[in-house]
């Protein structure tokens, strides 16, 4: 597939997000400027940092070495728009492919991926379940950061796991470095397990966002929308029982949560 030059914009072509048929596309202008503002890129930090802190985590730093990476990753997808379209291969980098590095193919593995406005990323990251949880590790301390708003958009249907999910748009490319510089001296300070939502938090979402791989099960209806995930994690060995209680609330009113598990069940995790 090759990009044509609109005689009315500065530059157009074509995107494509996942793999399987039914693929829609939608040529717009590519804007002027190529990159996410440095606000943009800030408000990301920003918010990743404001959820660590109130969840008892250190504040992370960008490097810029593993950035650099980051941003090739970028310009790979950027030139490779089917790795886009085929999900999980959005972290692979192929030799021999248009914007391949060594930086770049080590950034694609160790990263959580968006396509919607810097700041709004870490939003996406945390309603869903894969890409929350190294967000959450007492062991990152520094990220690399890589944005760029793509020169082309796209429309189309992406099917995952056999549940087709809308992508509306590809706004920008957002590749965030989370597992290259882990510092493993770093213990979780007490904060175990961590937990999200932190306790008290307000205004928390209540729908899970999406994520590819889907950690839905195949029985749940692509159709419906599923609660905002509640997670427990982990991070280090844990010796102790732990009471696992579960509670359906509504706008109105709270269900007393009923006991999942205990001395006679297996399901009390240990």
């Amino acid at each position: 597939m090759e990009d044509r030059v609109h005689p009315h914009a500065e530059r157009v072509s074509v995107h494509l997000i996942r793999h399987q048929t039914d693929i829609r596309l939608l040529v717009t202008p590519c804007p002027s400027n190529p990159t996410p503002s440095e606000a943009e890129r800030q408000l990301l930090i920003l918010s990743l940092n404001r959820r660590r802190i109130a969840l008892g985590l250190p504040p992370v730093v960008v490097d810029e070495e593993l950035s650099v990476g980051a941003r090739k990753h970028c310009e790979f997808l950027n030139l490779n728009p089917e790795r886009v379209r085929g999900g999980l291969t959005a972290h692979l980098e192929a030799e021999g492919l248009p914007g391949y590095s060594v930086q770049g193919a080590l950034a694609a593995k160790a990263s959580v991926i968006s396509y919607c406005a810097p700041s709004q990323a870490i939003e996406l990251f945390f309603a869903s379940v894969f890409h929350r949880l190294p967000l959450l590790s007492p062991h990152l301390a520094q990220v690399g950061l890589g944005t760029l708003t793509p020169a082309r958009d796209l429309v189309g249907d992406v099917r995952a796991d056999d549940t087709f999910r809308s992508i509306p748009s590809v706004k920008a490319i957002t590749v965030l470095d989370v597992q290259s510089k882990l510092d493993w001296t770093c213990l979780s300070g007490g904060v175990v397990p961590v937990k999200f939502p932190a306790p008290g938090d307000l205004d928390v979402p209540l729908h899970f966002g999406g994520e590819v791989p889907s950690p839905l099960p195949a029985s749940h209806p692509s159709h419906q929308l599923a609660g905002f995930p509640i997670t427990l994690t982990f991070f280090q060995e844990w010796r102790k029982t732990i009471d696992l209680r579960v509670a359906v609330a509504t706008l109105h009113e709270c269900v007393p949560p009923p006991t999942v598990g205990g001395p006679e069940s297996s399901s009390v995790l240990k």
